[in-house]
């Protein structure tokens, strides 16, 4: 990220896959977006369910880190091949949306991941 400060990279599920456990990762995040304005965290896969979202409890640390850094956040389902399973993947994250202000939710959904393809919203 450092090397090549003009690339947008995408940092795939926070940096964590299962049975890797961080206890302070949201200040591990919280310093590389402070440090690195080309990188952008991705919220899918098992991040969620273990960190964002344990039990289906929201973890407020995530909470406010998104809205500390309101631009630099993107959600998706991480499906590959099988899509039965697509929409509900998805909808899983109202639970953190709907506890961010309007216009960050608005930039974690849709705005952030636009902007990373150069595309209007």
């Amino acid at each position: 990220v450092r090397t090549h400060p003009k690339t947008r990279m995408i940092w795939a599920h926070a940096g964590i896959s299962r049975r890797i456990v961080i206890p302070n990762h949201t200040d591990i995040v919280r310093r590389m977006v402070a440090q690195y304005p080309n990188l952008t965290i991705d919220l899918s896969w098992v991040i969620f369910d273990q960190e964002i979202a344990p039990g289906g409890v929201l973890d407020r640390r995530w909470v406010n880190l998104i809205e500390e850094f309101p631009g630099r956040f993107v959600i998706g389902s991480d499906t590959v091949g099988f899509f039965d399973q697509y929409k509900p993947t998805l909808q899983r994250y109202y639970l953190l949306l709907d506890a961010l202000k309007p216009a960050t939710a608005r930039k974690v959904a849709h705005d952030t991941f636009l902007s990373l393809l150069g595309g209007r919203h």
